[in-house]
C-alpha cells in the first residue's frame, strides 16, 4: 500500500509509511491481486475482438462444441465486444484452448506475485512489487 500523505492547507505535504502491521498490508495487496485475477479473467484477445471468458462463457462455449458433436456447420458467436464471428467446430476448440492457457496462466502469474508479497518481509519489499506485471492479455 502506498505511503500516507498528509496535504496541509499551507501547502506542505507529511509523508507516512502504512502504520499497519505487515500482515494486514499483505492480506491488502493479496485481495487486490485477486482482484486483478478477476480482471485478467474477463476477457482474452481472440480474432481482433475481445472472446468473453469468464465462468460461464467458457461453459457456454464448451456447451456448445458438445451439441455440434462432429458436424461441419458453424455458429455465429458473439464476442465481449458485441461482434459476431462465424466459428466452426475446431474454430470453438481452439478458443477453448486458448481460454484455458489464459485462465492458467492468469493462475500461474498470481500464484508467483502472492508468493512475493508473503516473502515481503518489509513494507518496503511490499511497496516495490509491481502487481501490474506478467499479466497475459
Amino acid at each position: 500500500m502506498p505511503p500516507l500523505i498528509i496535504r496541509h492547507r499551507d501547502g506542505t505535504t507529511e509523508t507516512h509509511p502504512d502504520p499497519r502491521p505487515l500482515a494486514d498490508q499483505q492480506a491488502t495487496a493479496l485481495a487486490e491481486l485477486a482482484e486483478r485475477r478477476r480482471a485478467a479473467l474477463e476477457s482474452i484477445a481472440w480474432e481482433g475482438g475481445r472472446l468473453a471468458a469468464d465462468d460461464k462463457s467458457r461453459q457456454r462455449l464448451a456447451d456448445q462444441i458438445e451439441a455440434m458433436g462432429a458436424g461441419q456447420g458453424s455458429v455465429n458467436w458473439r464476442l465481449a465486444d458485441g461482434v459476431y464471428l462465424a466459428m466452426n467446430r475446431g474454430q470453438l476448440q481452439a478458443a477453448r484452448a486458448a481460454m484455458q492457457a489464459h485462465l492458467r496462466d492468469c493462475f500461474e502469474v498470481e500464484a508467483g506475485l502472492a508468493a512475493q508479497i508473503m516473502a515481503a518481509e518489509t513494507a518496503a519489499d511490499l511497496d516495490a512489487l509491481d502487481l501490474t506485471a506478467g499479466w497475459p492479455g
